[in-house]
Parts: C-alpha cells; sequence; structure tokens
C-alpha cells in the first residue's frame, strides 16, 4: 500500500484551480493498482474541480477512455499483468491528444514512461502541489520538462 496523501494543503490548491477556463474538460484518470494512491488522489483532484475516474488496470483504463471524454491520464508504472508503459501506448493508439502523466515509486522509470508516450512523469511520493502545477502546464498546451 502506498502512503497516504496529506490533505493539508488542499484548500489552498482548490482557490488555484477555481480560475480554470471552465468550457475546458476536467476529466482525469487515475491509474494506478494501488488503492489508497488512487483514492487519495481522486480526492485532492475533486477539490480542484476535476471529474475524476479511477482503475486499477490498463484493461479498465481503455474501457473508460471508451466511454468517457478523459483529457488527462495519471498512470502507475508499476501495475501487474499489463505495466503502466504498455498501457500508455494502448491508450496512445486510442488517442494521442489524451494528456498523460507516469508516476513510480522508481524514479528510474521515466525514460521508459516517456517513450511510451507520457507527457511528464513524477516520482513518488508524489509531490500534491508539482502534480498540480503538471497538470496545469499541461492542459494549458505547455511542455513540461
Amino acid at each position: 500500500m502506498g502512503k497516504p496523501i496529506n490533505f493539508k494543503r488542499a484548500p489552498a490548491w482548490h482557490a488555484i484551480r477555481c480560475n480554470r477556463n471552465p468550457s475546458m474538460n476536467t476529466d482525469l484518470l487515475i491509474v494506478d493498482d494501488d488503492v489508497a494512491v488512487c483514492d487519495s488522489l481522486k480526492v485532492v483532484l475533486e477539490l480542484n474541480d476535476y471529474d475524476v475516474h479511477t482503475c486499477r488496470d490498463a484493461r479498465r483504463a481503455i474501457a473508460i477512455i471508451g466511454a468517457t471524454p478523459v483529457s488527462l491520464a495519471i498512470i502507475d508504472s508499476n501495475m501487474p499483468n499489463v505495466s503502466g508503459a504498455r498501457a500508455t501506448e494502448l491508450i496512445r493508439e486510442l488517442s494521442s491528444e489524451i494528456l498523460i502523466i507516469g508516476i513510480s515509486a522508481e524514479a528510474n522509470r521515466e525514460e521508459e514512461m516517456r517513450s511510451a508516450g507520457a507527457n511528464a512523469f513524477l516520482a513518488k511520493p508524489l509531490d500534491m502541489d508539482r502534480l498540480n502545477q503538471t497538470i496545469d502546464h499541461l492542459l494549458e498546451g505547455d511542455v513540461v520538462a
């Protein structure tokens, strides 16, 4: 199980998120086999006015993307059965427009995730300010190094 996320800063993020373009699609997808990570990220991102979907595997992620206009997916690199890199490749086959942030407790997974098509990568434990900034930059069309 992953470490729980500290929610102390969520109200400040909420104030920032309220300024986003309301016409922008804000459906996000979190793909992580760790339920605690999915649930924690969902709570924090919903405080930021995103519509958040979660799932624990690539097959379910593909189904959600097929039924929902997802703008951005946050995908863990280490999942059973289908890796995060393979899930990223499968999503890229469906749409080149979905933004993808790869996440992993193993920082050495960045190259693998980016090669598969991730737009950005963040190491766990996640810095929620950095995640929020990365989401903002990607949704605004900025390139994230």
